[in-house]
């Protein structure tokens, strides 16, 4: 059960970093009121969950 339990786990944080490279590589911008959000934060994005994702399989 608890492997089923990291698999869906890794497969939903691989799915956020997916989403935070589009951006990079599609370059749109997001606005949160009138603040814009900055690449950078996809970038640690990025990095944060392709590693939760890489720990979910390897675990």
């Amino acid at each position: 059960m608890k492997e089923h339990a990291l698999f869906v786990a890794g497969l939903l944080f691989a799915l956020i970093a997916l989403i935070h490279l589009s951006r990079l590589y599609f370059h749109f911008s997001i606005l949160i009121g009138s603040i814009p959000i900055p690449y950078w934060a996809n970038v640690v994005g990025l990095i944060l969950f392709a590693a939760l994702s890489f720990g979910c399989f390897t675990h």
